[in-house]
């Protein structure tokens, strides 16, 4: 399988760079759910990198990454992935309107994303349109609901 070669290659760097510094190297990852690294292979080398960055029982090479999907731990690894990557979470939620986080994204995600969330289905645009008009006090209380699920 070449992928196990492409992570073989990501513990020899990660241990290489551990052994050549004293001071850790943070990566920060914007939605690592997201098209580009949700794939098993992307998630391993991410792992393997950090897992494989330890020096003096600290890993050298430490990542900071957010998810859209607040699900994104039970569909994105294996137990045994995410142990290893040793997670600390921590909810940090910009109570936008996920339409309007899209605006700062790049134009190729955005336009797949809202087709994929608006649709071309009635309902789906029935229901954003609801939201879009809701009063502020009532999209507060919204939110707040959706909180305590």
């Amino acid at each position: 399988d070449p992928s196990d070669g492409l992570i073989t290659k990501a513990v020899s760097i990660a241990k290489k760079f551990a052994s050549m510094r004293s001071r850790p190297l943070f990566i920060l990852i914007h939605t690592i759910d997201g098209v580009g690294l949700s794939d098993d292979f992307s998630q391993r080398s991410l792992q393997a990198l950090t897992k494989s960055s330890e020096k003096e029982s600290c890993r050298m090479i430490r990542l900071a990454a957010s998810v859209d999907n607040i699900n994104a731990a039970m569909t994105l690894w294996s137990p045994q992935v995410e142990h290893n990557f040793d997670w600390a979470w921590k909810l940090i939620n910009t109570y936008r309107p996920f339409l309007n986080e899209l605006q700062d994204g790049p134009q190729t995600t955005i336009a797949k994303k809202k087709q994929k969330i608006t649709g071309t289905h009635k309902t789906g645009v029935a229901v954003l349109q609801v939201l879009s008009s809701l009063a502020p006090r009532h999209t507060e209380v919204l939110q707040l609901l959706v909180d305590i699920q």
